[in-house]
């Protein structure tokens, strides 16, 4: 990598145009690799006609090397990277999914106990940390560059964060930021109506924390006045064709349009949430998805509960889980300084749509589709505190491997001792304008190690030496595509060039080894952070979404799937907590042998 080790004091994007561009992996070792990540999800047969389908695409006249030749030169002549404005377009923005769940991830802040702190408090502190952390990165640009092991990496997601919204179009959205100037204002959602208020001067300067806490508590006490409505944010969580219809039909009215474009324009979403949910698992289902008043198109939503509790939903087109976790952990651990009392601001203004009795009708229809659709998932929260980190390194593991394999192993033992599909988010954020790479973490050595792990005939030392074997694997897996040698960005770019240039689809894109190992029965990541856990839903109606935080002494991880599912999430939580029991024994056994 070229990118330098970073200065004392450096700027926060004083690195950014010098980072290295996401390379294109070779074609031949590449295909090579894809064919050792299939091995364990097919029959013998199965394989051979894969391989058979690889080989001719790769031969020396083969379709393989034509439509490399031509990635070439879109990486050649591409701004920032060959992948990067397809992968925006087919990853998220022409998704017709419903945001919520499918799409967007939430993140709840941990630090803040039920009944710790008064909803207003607590929603004014968390708002002028997260104005402070804009002032600090796009203003002053002091914020330490986001790095790794004293490397930076990219940062270009950030001017995304603020000022920054999805807008619904008919077959694939668009996303528009505002600049400073114009987004100096904060949206606010309380009891389904929408408020906003000048937070920061157009410099960035965020107000007093006391005139934040005053505002709030102005909108809290109108909303109180008003009488119930139907939240307008229902129609975001919409199929995306279905809300840009809609979208048009409340934007036709030049007053909506205005009001549309505050909302759009805002710095960022703070949700007074009327629910005080007190389990973990009822936690985070308020901040997957709540029902129907969060407003899922802006690039983030804090959100207060009545009880203090606190959560952030991210819209993931442009933001992913990483600079999401880094404002968190700044608003988790900001400290304020006493603000002193001042003349009161100008009160906060209330957006108000002209709703005709047509699109009421499409709003409560929306919501009423929205509670359905809410009603198809279980959620469920692990919260190991048996061991974290620090004992998963002492075993000689890594500790992400290890809970990879883990996430593995539960399914393993559920699917009738049949492997599946795995994806882990690879961070290709090394690269200028990276984002991710997929983990392929099915091998053919994790699944000698399971079934070896349901085997009572393997002794628990053979078990131990295959788990070695196989997160060896998973790790040499990650590293190479966190530095842009995985699989399926490659196979991605040649299947959309090829048509893009009017070429046939060659068969290597519809044998079962294709559809198989695209198949992410478990789609899964990790953002650690001592103040934060994040999840998401699955990706696949068979599938489960699995996100996790390893903290040193914990391990906490939203796992989610259908409530059709075979399997479903309390066996797949309570199977989780056996295997890592288990997995705990067989290291242990090492140890105490080698004492």
């Amino acid at each position: 990598s070229r990118s330098a080790s970073m200065e004392r004091g450096a700027k926060s994007f004083q690195y950014q145009e010098s980072l290295p561009r996401l390379p294109l992996p070779p074609l031949i070792p590449t295909l090579e690799k894809y064919l050792i990540t299939v091995r364990p999800l097919l029959t013998e047969e199965e394989f051979q006609e894969t391989k058979r389908r690889v080989e001719d695409y790769i031969k020396p006249d083969g379709l393989g090397h034509k439509m490399y030749q031509l990635l070439a030169t879109r990486a050649n002549n591409s701004k920032t990277h060959w992948l990067q404005e397809w992968w925006d377009h087919y990853a998220y923005l022409a998704v017709r999914d419903p945001s919520p769940v499918l799409v967007n991830y939430f993140f709840h802040l941990t630090e803040f106990e039920p009944d710790q702190m008064p909803q207003i408090e607590r929603a004014a502190k968390l708002t002028y940390a997260t104005l402070q952390f804009r002032k600090q990165l796009l203003i002053d640009q002091t914020l330490t560059p986001d790095n790794v092991r004293g490397k930076a990496i990219d940062m270009h997601a950030y001017y995304w964060m603020f000022g920054s919204c999805r807008i619904p179009r008919p077959h694939a959205d668009i996303n528009r930021v505002y600049p400073l100037a114009e987004s100096t204002h904060v949206l606010v959602i309380c009891k389904n109506r929408f408020y906003t208020f000048d937070a920061s001067s157009i410099d960035g300067e965020p107000i007093p924390l006391y005139a934040i806490e005053q505002q709030l508590e102005r909108i809290r006490h109108i909303a109180d006045q008003e009488k119930p409505i139907d939240p307008i944010s229902a129609l975001t969580t919409q199929n995306r064709d279905i809300w840009s219809k809609n979208y048009e039909k409340l934007i036709s009215d030049p007053h909506n349009r205005e009001e549309m474009t505050r909302i759009e324009s805002a710095a960022f979403v703070v949700v007074l949430d009327d629910t005080s949910p007190q389990h973990i698992d009822d936690i985070a289902r308020r901040f997957l998805h709540g029902d129907g008043q969060l407003y899922f198109d802006k690039s983030f939503q804090i959100i207060v509960c009545k009880n203090g509790v606190s959560g952030f939903n991210g819209e993931h087109s442009k933001l992913d889980g990483l600079p999401a976790a880094r404002v968190i952990d700044f608003m988790s651990t900001y400290k304020h300084s006493p603000s002193h009392p001042m003349p009161l601001p100008p009160m906060p203004a209330p957006i108000r749509f002209h709703i005709s009795d047509d699109m009421a009708s499409l709003i409560r229809s929306a919501c009423h589709d929205f509670a359905k659709f809410c009603g198809n998932f279980d959620l469920k929260i692990l919260n190991w505190t048996r061991f974290g980190s620090s004992q998963i390194k002492n075993f000689k593991l890594s500790p992400d491997a290890f809970y990879q394999m883990a996430i593995q192993l539960v399914h393993f033992k559920l699917n009738g001792h049949v492997p599946v599909a795995i994806y882990e988010s690879a961070q290709t954020k090394k690269f200028y304008c990276g984002r991710t790479e997929v983990g392929r973490n099915l091998s053919s050595d994790a699944l000698v190690w399971m079934r070896a792990m349901v085997d009572p005939e393997v002794s628990v030392e053979k078990k131990r030496e295959l788990l070695v074997t196989a997160c060896k694997y998973h790790t040499a897996y990650l590293t190479a595509a966190c530095n842009g040698q995985g699989v399926d960005r490659l196979l991605l770019g040649l299947k959309l060039i090829a048509q893009e240039n009017k070429y046939p689809v060659h068969p290597i894109f519809e044998d079962k080894g294709f559809n198989i190992s695209n198949n992410w029965i478990l789609s899964t990541s990790q953002v650690s952070s001592p103040y934060s856990y994040c999840g998401y839903g699955p990706v696949v109606e068979d599938g489960f979404g699995v996100c996790y935080s390893i903290r040193d002494n914990a391990i906490l991880s939203s796992m989610c799937c259908m409530k059709s599912h075979k399997v479903g999430i309390a066996k797949f939580h309570d199977t989780m907590r056996q295997t890592l029991s288990e997995m705990e024994m067989i290291c242990e056994a090492r140890i105490k042998a080698n004492l």
